[in-house]
Order: structure tokens, then sequence, then C-alpha cells
């Protein structure tokens, strides 16, 4: 369908150390999704993002014009080094650890925030006062009724 067309899609590596051995190679599954992406025409409409920084990393380097977003486990590191070891386009914390001040320093340097998972228009309200550029929620639809009544969106 002509909607179809628009949306973007967030793929998510699901990889961990610990099962290197039962699990695909971050490479090896950095390459298959960026195979089928170019096979299907949707490089500028894919993000890949994963917890394993090594996919982000892998992803850059098989396919440089891909996007990709580092997700953070809900801790605060230093957003700043993680940005520059992945070359993520996007910082993706857990929601309780996104500060006004984080987020002004990844966009000074290029690098879009969205958080997970917000759910309430607490959240959204906390997140949008930090300056967020998206938010990922379990409710999509409740989230762009929200903006919409904000004219946000």
């Amino acid at each position: 369908t002509p909607k179809a067309k628009h949306i973007r899609l967030q793929i998510e590596a699901k990889t961990v150390p610990r099962y290197a051995n039962e699990l695909h190679a971050p490479e090896t599954i950095s390459k298959a999704i960026g195979d089928l992406a170019q096979k299907y025409g949707l490089i500028d409409r894919i993000v890949i993002q994963s917890f394993d920084h090594r996919v982000v990393v892998a992803a850059k380097k098989i396919l440089p014009s891909i996007r990709t977003a580092a997700l953070l486990a809900p801790n605060f590191p230093d957003w700043l080094s993680v940005i520059k070891s992945t070359h993520a386009d996007v910082l993706s914390p857990h929601l309780d650890w996104v500060t006004k001040e984080a987020v002004a320093a990844a966009h000074k340097i290029g690098t879009k925030v969205v958080p997970y998972t917000a759910n309430t228009e607490a959240d959204w309200e906390y997140l949008i006062s930090c300056g967020v550029d998206g938010i990922i929620t379990d409710d999509p639809k409740a989230l762009l009724s929200f903006l919409r009544s904000r004219r946000l969106r």
C-alpha cells in the first residue's frame, strides 16, 4: 500500500557475547540484515539497533550508510564514549536514565536520542522536556494522540 512506503523499521539484533557459540556472530547478523535491506530497497528506512554494540559497529563497517542505534541497559554510562566507540546515529537509553544535559551533549555531536520504553503521558512529557528526538513505546496510537493534542505531530 502507499502508506507502507513511509513506514520506518527498527530492527533489533538480539545477541549477547555469552552465547556466541549458539548465536550468529555480530558481523553475520549485520550482513544478513544489510543484505535483506538492500534486496528490498529498505536501506534508507531501517535502523539496526542492539544492546550488543559489536552489532552496531559491524553494521557500520559493512554498510556505512545504514543507520544504527546503540541501545543502553538501564544504567548511565558515558553517552559520548558509547557514541564515539560505536559511531551510532542514535542512542537509545532506558527512559529513566535520560537527562536534559545528556541529550544536549549527544545532540552537540550530531547524535539523536530515542529512549525506550515510555508508555505513560508523564513519561512522554518528561522525555519531550529533555529534548529527545523520538520515543519508543508499546502504545504508538496513544503516543500519537498525545503528540497531536500538544501540536507536536
